[in-house]
């Protein structure tokens, strides 16, 4: 559920000395409020205490926008490596506690083969380097989107 200010809110995995997540945290700062987690267990915590928009009905950003701040995340930014563990054990584990948080998956580098992989493993997307951060902040918007609003992008 967006912030009061009408910022997304995105939990982020990564790993504390990762220059990916720090620059992605500063440069969307202004549209999105990040949670940051070390570890799969700091994540899947933060979701049962938090929860995910998706289960408090808010199904369009205008909708979440003319909502009151709310504590639910609007989706969930895994980095390919973290500290103690790899993307697919953080998706399997994040689609059986919120299946319908969108996840989106970070890595430095990646092709055809692992966009593929990802989607079979139930993320909605993945970025990779090098990427902007318009291109992040439209992966969000898009991964936060009704299905409907989905749909009509992907005609557009």
């Amino acid at each position: 559920m967006t912030t009061s200010s009408g910022k997304l809110r995105v939990l982020l995995l990564s790993s504390p000395e990762s220059e990916c997540a720090v620059s992605l945290q500063q440069a969307l700062a202004p549209h999105v409020e990040f949670t940051p987690a070390n570890s799969l267990a700091e994540c899947l915590r933060q979701v049962a205490e938090v929860g995910c928009s998706a289960k408090r009905g808010a199904r369009s950003p205008a909708e979440r926008l003319s909502q009151k701040q709310g504590s639910g995340f609007d989706a969930f930014l895994c980095e390919w490596c973290y500290q103690e563990g790899t993307w697919k054990e953080a998706v399997e584990a994040i689609r059986r506690q919120a299946p319908e948080l969108p996840v989106i998956v970070v890595c430095r580098t990646g092709g055809e083969s692992e966009w593929i992989e990802v989607l079979q493993a139930g993320a909605f997307d993945m970025i990779s380097a090098p990427f902007s951060d318009e291109e992040v902040l439209s992966a969000l918007m898009r991964a936060v989107a009704s299905p409907t609003e989905q749909a009509l992008m992907k005609t557009a």
